[in-house]
């Protein structure tokens, strides 16, 4: 099948870390080796994805409110202040 080039694929991230700041374990290793895959296997088609390539990670504000949708609440929390889970909140960032 030839390769068909798309929109590139962008995931939100955090960081659980007290400072206001985008620094988890994860992010870390990105900067170190930015190689990624990305798999997917449907147990029941037995059909599967497999994406690999190279990831970068922004915190453009601009961009993620592009992204953002109000259901990620659920995974970004009121903790308070600036720090409510919105598109504006300092532990949102895009992986790329």
């Amino acid at each position: 099948m030839p390769r068909q080039r798309t929109r590139p694929r962008r995931f939100v991230t955090s960081s659980k870390c007290a400072t206001p700041t985008i620094s988890s374990q994860k992010l870390g290793e990105l900067a170190t080796d930015a190689h990624v895959n990305l798999a997917y296997y449907n147990l029941k088609s037995r059909e599967y994805v497999s994406v690999a390539g190279n990831a970068t990670v922004t915190q453009d504000r601009a961009l993620i409110h592009d992204f953002y949708k109000p259901d990620w609440k659920a995974w970004f929390g009121d903790e308070g202040g600036e720090r409510n889970g919105g598109p504006d909140g300092p532990r949102l960032a895009l992986t790329r």
